[in-house]
C-alpha cells in the first residue's frame, strides 16, 4: 500500500492511497464468492453454481463497488491506527480509479480534532431558578383530567359554548374552492382552540342540519403563504351538537384516577410532579449556560467547516422532525419564511459552531478529569433498550453493535462530565 497525506486548510488531512491488483485480489475474490454463494440459478443448487457460469450472471459493477467499499473501511481504520489519528467526524471519499486487475487508488479527507485550552471552569457560578407552582397550575391539571374522562351527549339545540360540534367545513377563495379545502365531520370544541382563529366564534347558536356562511383572516404568519393573511370564505353544515358533560371533582372521581384516597391527595401528587417537571426545566436553563459560559472562557484551534456542515444537517433534520410532529413539512415551512434550506443551513451556521465548541470541550474535560464509563455501566444501559425492542430483531442488531456501544460510553460519559460541572459551578437558591 502507498499512501501520501497533506493538511488542507480548515483543520483537514487529506490522504491518497493506492493498493496494488495483488493487494485488491482478495477483496475480489472474497466478495465474487459471496455473491456466487447467494446466487440463484435454474438447475443449480444453492452454492453449487460453477465459477464461470456465476461470472456470466453477476453483475460486475456490483462487484467492484463492494470491493471499494471493503477495501477503504478496512484501508482507513489501518491507516488511522497507525498514524495515531484520532478524527473529529466520518472520513469524505473519492474514488480515483478502480478496475479488476489494476490498481486502485481512493482519496480520503478527515477532520483533525482542533486543539483545545480550557479555561478555569470553577469559576464559573451559575444560580439555579427557582422552582414555585401555584394553585392555578395545580387547578388546569385538574380540569385536564375531568376533560379526559368528560362523556358527550348528543342534543337538538343550538351550539352552546362550551359544546362539541361535528361540522362539514368548506373554504373558497374568490369563489373557488381551496385545495384540500373541504373537511368532512370535523369536530370543533368551542371552549378548546381551534386551528382556524375565530372559527368556533361564528359558529356559536347555530343548530343541528343549518348551514353558516362567513369569512374570515387567516393570521399573516400562516404557515400557507397562499392563505397568510387572506379573507377566506367558509361555508359550515352543523351534522350533530354534543353536550360535554364533565365529572364532578370529588373524591369519587379521585379513585377513578388511581391509588389516591381523596381529592387533597390527588392534588399534592400533582403538585409534586409539577415541581419536579420545573426542576428539570430550571436544571436545563442552568445546563445550558453552564455549557455556555464554559466555551467563552475556553480557546478553541479553527473548527473544520466539515463538522460545522454537519452540525447544522443534524439541526435541519431536527427541525424537520418537529414539523412532521406538527403535521408539517420542512418545505412549506420554509417557504412561508421565504428561505431555502441552504439559506436556513447559513442562518444555524453559528448554533451548530457552538455546540460543536461545547463536544469539543467536554471531550477535552472527560480527558482531564479522567472520566471512565465501565463496561458494566455501559451494559446496564444498553440492556434498558434491549428490553425496550425485545420484540424488534433489526433494533436489537443495531443495539448489540460495537458502534451502538460505543456511542453509549460517548453519551455516558459527556453526562458524567456535565454533572461534573454542575457539582463545580450551581449555587444553591436562597
Amino acid at each position: 500500500m502507498k499512501k501520501e497525506s497533506k493538511k488542507l486548510p480548515q483543520g483537514l488531512l487529506e490522504y491518497t492511497v493506492e493498493l496494488s491488483a495483488e493487494e485488491m485480489k482478495p477483496y475480489f475474490d472474497h466478495v465474487f464468492e459471496e455473491m456466487a454463494v447467494n446466487l440463484k440459478i435454474d438447475g443449480f443448487r444453492p452454492g453449487k453454481v460453477p465459477t464461470e457460469t456465476a461470472k456470466r450472471h453477476i453483475n460486475e459493477a456490483k462487484i467492484l463497488e463492494e470491493t471499494a467499499e471493503r477495501a477503504i473501511n478496512e484501508k482507513y481504520q489501518e491507516i488511522m491506527l497507525a498514524d495515531k489519528i484520532v478524527p473529529a467526524g466520518l472520513p469524505e471519499v473519492h474514488i480515483q480509479k478502480i478496475a479488476k486487475d489494476n490498481p486502485f487508488i481512493f482519496k480520503f479527507t478527515v477532520p483533525l480534532l482542533p486543539k483545545v485550552k480550557l479555561g478555569d471552569h470553577r469559576k464559573i457560578k451559575i444560580k439555579k431558578e427557582k422552582v414555585e407552582v401555584m394553585d392555578g397550575q395545580v387547578e388546569k391539571v385538574l380540569n385536564d383530567l375531568q376533560k379526559m374522562r368528560r362523556t358527550e351527549v348528543v342534543v337538538d339545540r343550538a351550539i352552546g359554548p362550551t359544546d362539541k360540534a361535528e361540522v362539514d367545513i368548506e373554504m373558497s377563495l374568490n369563489k373557488v374552492v381551496l385545495e384540500n379545502g373541504v373537511a368532512k365531520n370535523t369536530a370543533v370544541v368551542m371552549d378548546e382552540p381551534f386551528y382556524i382563529p375565530g372559527f368556533a366564534e361564528k359558529i356559536l347558536g347555530v343548530k343541528k342540519g343549518e348551514i353558516k356562511e362567513f369569512s374570515l383572516k387567516y393570521p399573516e404568519d400562516h404557515y400557507d403563504k397562499k392563505l397568510a393573511g387572506r379573507e377566506i370564505d367558509f361555508k359550515v353544515k352543523i351534522n350533530n351538537v354534543y353536550e360535554i358533560k364533565l365529572p364532578e371533582l370529588n373524591d369519587e372521581f379521585v379513585k377513578t384516577l388511581g391509588n389516591f384516597p381523596d381529592l387533597s391527595a390527588l392534588k399534592e401528587q400533582i403538585k409534586k410532579n409539577l415541581i419536579e417537571e420545573q426542576e428539570l426545566k430550571a436544571d436545563e436553563k442552568a445546563e445550558l449556560e453552564i455549557l455556555k459560559q464554559l466555551i467563552e472562557v475556553s480557546e478553541f484551534e479553527e473548527v473544520p467547516e466539515i463538522l460545522v456542515k454537519r452540525e447544522t444537517e443534524i439541526m435541519l433534520n431536527e427541525i424537520e422532525s418537529f414539523l412532521s410532529q406538527q403535521n408539517l413539512r420542512l418545505n412549506d415551512y420554509l417557504e412561508h419564511l421565504k428561505k431555502t434550506k441552504e439559506s436556513m443551513g447559513q442562518e444555524l451556521a453559528p448554533k451548530a459552531l457552538e455546540r460543536v465548541k461545547t463536544s469539543l470541550a467536554l471531550r477535552e474535560l472527560a480527558q482531564a478529569q479522567e472520566v471512565v464509563v465501565t463496561d458494566e455501566e455501559a451494559a446496564k444501559e444498553i440492556e434498558k433498550s434491549v428490553v425496550m425492542y425485545a420484540n424488534d430483531p433489526k433494533t436489537l442488531e443495531k443495539l448489540n453493535s460495537e458502534s451502538y456501544k460505543n456511542y453509549v460510553r460517548q453519551m455516558m460519559t459527556t453526562r458524567k462530565v456535565i454533572e461534573n460541572l454542575k457539582k463545580d459551578t450551581l449555587k444553591e437558591n436562597k
